[in-house]
């Protein structure tokens, strides 16, 4: 049984990232925390001695992980109980003001948020990645390490995806530490999980290409001895995009555009040390889209990273907008353009 509760204001949270307002997505969520019941957990089981059940109250975060709670979870073993989902999950909403703040910059804060969020949850796997992802950035890999392995330990019963998420955060942090054997294994699990996901195929692609050519040791950021210049860092899709020197408009597909077709069309992005896209994968949005927003990526160019001096790679996220009420281009065959009705 779902029930979404009476103010569901991560819903609308989630609409308003969507569309990369975030400011306004940030404001939702505090006014929801504010409304947080005294006491709150994520998981209620209530013992009634003439019901011949237990009643359990989930507060999951999505449907994929209240169902893997109800088909997983230990209390199912050991006698007969009955669930039903009910939002809002206040844990969430801080893991999404701590995603907020990670894209506009604020990395103490998202850090502060992620702690409360914990603090709620202390065993979801989702919360522990980002707080690792958080030490990756500053380059604490080994603290990273072991919240990403306190993740794959804190529960039984997740669902695949989430785990598949942690492993893939695992070996990314593995890479940047040179363990490539290590990060190749931790990919190849999240890929069990998650048969196609492409973040983690072109990861390995990734892998595979510094192995065949591994740096020089006396190339520049390579300081044996000394300090570790990593060859790539993770940068927020809103912080790298003010990075942004020459953009290609994407074009909208003309059958796209007739059907009613729009949205958000998501990528995992990595922008080589001149600036241009080197790799590149949809996470999300209308496949009848994706092409279109693709050819348009592929074409920008940023302003270079560097690092300690030393110009690096950057692993981030870009989000393509296609909008129906948007100007139509000029036509190339001296026609007037005709609107999709």
């Amino acid at each position: 049984m779902v029930s979404p509760g009476p103010s569901n204001f991560t819903t609308k949270a989630d609409q308003l990232i969507a569309g990369k307002r975030w400011t306004e997505a940030k404001s939702v969520l505090v006014d929801g925390l504010h409304e947080m019941p005294p006491n709150w957990v994520p998981i209620e089981i209530h013992n009634d001695e003439k019901a011949p059940t237990k009643r359990v109250i989930v507060h999951s975060w999505d449907g994929a992980e209240y169902l893997a709670f109800t088909n997983q979870h230990p209390i199912y073993g050991r006698g007969k109980s009955s669930s039903v989902w009910q939002g809002p999950s206040y844990s969430r909403a801080d893991y999404l003001i701590a995603y907020v703040d990670e894209e506009l910059g604020n990395l103490a804060e998202a850090a502060e948020a992620l702690d409360q969020g914990l603090a709620l949850e202390p065993d979801h796997p989702m919360l522990l990645a980002e707080r690792a992802l958080l030490y990756e950035k500053l380059r604490k890999f080994d603290e990273a390490l072991k919240l990403y392995q306190r993740a794959l330990d804190a529960r039984v019963w997740a669902p695949n995806a989430q785990i598949g998420h942690v492993l893939r955060g695992q070996g990314y942090c593995l890479v940047e530490l040179g363990r490539l054997d290590a990060a190749e294994e931790a990919y190849r699990k999240s890929l069990v999980l998650e048969p196609g996901n492409l973040s983690a195929i072109n990861e390995l692609g990734y892998i595979r290409t510094h192995r065949e050519s591994p740096p020089n040791q006396n190339a520049p950021g390579v300081n044996p001895g000394g300090p570790i210049i990593p060859q790539r860092i993770r940068i927020g899709g809103n912080v790298q995009m003010a990075k942004l020197i020459s953009k290609v408009p994407p074009v909208y597909p003309p059958l796209a555009r007739q059907l009613g077709v729009h949205g958000v069309v998501n990528f995992s992005a990595v922008i080589g040390k001149d600036g241009t896209i080197v790799n590149l994968a949809v996470i999300s949005g209308q496949i009848m889209l994706q092409d279109a927003a693709a050819e348009a990526i592929r074409q920008w160019v940023f302003m270079p990273t560097s690092l300690s001096g030393q110009s690096v790679e950057v692993a981030t996220t870009i989000a393509v907008e296609f909008k129906l009420d948007e100007p139509l281009p000029p036509s190339t065959d001296g026609r007037p353009s005709v609107p999709a009705n």
